[in-house]
């Protein structure tokens, strides 16, 4: 392992997707495209806990109107608590979750809607350091 990767934060992945289009478009495949265009899940990916747990998320937060518990996840999914955890760890370090006291609800904008501002701040922070690394690397093989 180079030196380097112990200064790994977080990984984050975007991918550049068509827009959606089509009025046939079921919740499922907005998920999907939703955790495709996050980096959340692989194009090749077969397993769906990441599908189910968004979905639980959605549920909780949007449906219910209110944050969720790692356990009422796994109760309303069926995966095992400790994956669970596993997955909401990982969006909470992507900006894209928040928690009080072991509840779990999506990061919101200024008017209470969920938002990816927490996201996208942690992509400019590291564009920002990688734009530093890159004039320093230039000031290095400049003659």
């Amino acid at each position: 392992m180079f030196p380097e990767s112990e200064k790994i934060e977080t990984s984050i992945t975007i991918r550049k997707m068509r827009r959606l289009g089509g009025s046939a478009l079921t919740k499922k495949s907005l998920l999907r495209w939703f955790a495709l265009s996050l980096g959340l899940m692989n194009p090749r990916d077969s397993r769906e806990t990441i599908l189910d747990i968004l979905d639980a998320l959605f549920f909780f937060n949007l449906s219910q109107g209110r944050p969720t518990t790692a356990e009422e996840i796994s109760s309303r999914t069926g995966i095992d608590e400790k994956t669970v955890l596993y997955h909401l760890s990982r969006l909470k370090r992507m900006g894209l979750l928040e928690s009080r006291g072991g509840r779990y609800e999506f990061a919101r904008d200024l008017n209470g809607k969920p938002s990816l501002e927490k996201f996208r701040s942690i992509i400019d922070e590291s564009l920002n350091r990688s734009e530093l690394a890159l004039l320093e690397i230039t000031r290095i093989y400049s003659p």
